[in-house]
Order: structure tokens, then C-alpha cells, then sequence
């Protein structure tokens, strides 16, 4: 389980929403309600939470109509499995939003103000892409992993990075090395 990282992608035509959330779901009963939860609590409130049941063979689906039947934000939709990229795709072709930010079902986030400072953050800077960092945490919420935030590692801290910088960074494996700090949260910022 981990306190999720993000990325938050802009569409170039917006829609409904400021924000969709897309939540691909896979056999996941047990962290789907925690997972939820962190998003409904957001400070930020003008966003759709999209449930792709993923052909869960658990209880998963049926727990997604259940939480969807709470809060008229949430959409849900049941198909076949076709794997993690699959359940994205169908998520953004459903997509109302302005920006797309992927969590995965057995991730939640910790603070209420995180799609505020993201979305801020993207619009301040007129970025397309913001990234925020993880933290791996046990069943009880004991972290068993941080990133690396040492100076040596964030080189390029507050860098905005055009396209070719950018792709040349991802190719050379460098994309997770780049940070901004808010408050004591840790984001990535990139514009293409």
C-alpha cells in the first residue's frame, strides 16, 4: 500500500470538471473505501471520481456501485479485465475533466489539500503535467520506504522543463529526480 503518488495531466479540451480522477480497480475490496475516502475529504471539491472495475473477481464491483451510490461525483464503470493501461485508457475516454490525475485503488492520500495545491500549482505555471511523490506504507500506515530528498537528489528542484528537456530527462531515467516543495510535500512540476 502506499500513500500515493500522483501525476496530474492536462487535457487541451476541457470539459465538466476541473479534475477527473481516475481509479482503476482489480480485486481491491480491502483498500477501495480508504482509497475513496482521501479523495471525497479533498478541500478542493470540483471533481469526478471515475471507478473502473477492471473484471474484479472479487467483491470489487459491487462495493464500486456502492460507493458511487454515496456521492453523485462518482461514476462507475464495470469491464472486462484488460490489465492496469487498459482500465487508464477507458478511464480517459470517459473523462470530463480539464486535468487527469490516475490513483490506484490500494493507494490513498494523506492530505486534504492536495488537489488544491496541485491544481494551483498547474495553473500558476500553466503546467501540463505535475507529479507528486510516494511514501510505501504498511497495513497499519508504518512507512517502509521515503523517497530520497536530499539535496544531491533534487539537482533540479523548482526546474519547469520544456518538451525536449523533458523527454530527454525520461529517457535517461531522470524523471523522478525533480522537485518543488509545498508546505512539506514534494511535487514534480513539468510543462510541455
Amino acid at each position: 500500500m502506499d500513500i500515493s503518488n500522483f501525476v496530474v495531466f492536462k487535457k487541451k479540451e476541457v470539459l465538466n470538471t476541473v479534475v477527473s480522477i481516475i481509479i482503476p480497480i482489480y480485486n481491491v475490496e480491502t483498500y477501495l473505501n480508504e482509497c475513496v475516502n482521501s479523495v471525497l475529504i479533498q478541500t478542493f471539491k470540483d471533481f469526478e471520481i471515475l471507478l473502473i472495475d477492471d473484471g474484479s473477481k472479487d467483491s470489487s464491483g459491487k462495493l464500486c456501485d456502492e460507493i458511487a451510490s454515496t456521492d453523485s461525483r462518482i461514476r462507475v464503470y464495470h469491464k472486462p479485465n484488460g490489465g492496469l493501461s487498459s482500465a487508464r485508457n477507458y478511464g480517459i475516454d470517459k473523462a470530463s475533466g480539464k486535468y487527469i490525475i490516475f490513483l490506484d485503488a490500494d493507494d490513498y492520500w494523506v492530505d486534504k489539500y492536495i488537489l488544491s495545491l496541485l491544481i494551483e500549482k498547474s495553473e500558476s505555471k500553466n503546467l501540463d503535467v505535475v507529479r507528486g511523490e510516494l511514501v510505501n506504507v504498511d497495513a497499519k500506515g508504518k512507512q517502509l520506504y521515503t523517497p530520497d530528498l536530499s539535496e544531491e537528489s533534487l539537482k533540479l528542484k523548482n526546474q519547469i522543463l520544456g518538451s525536449y528537456e523533458m523527454m530527454k530527462f525520461v529517457i535517461n531515467g531522470r524523471f523522478f529526480f525533480l522537485a518543488f516543495y509545498v508546505s512539506q510535500i514534494s511535487y514534480w512540476l513539468f510543462a510541455f
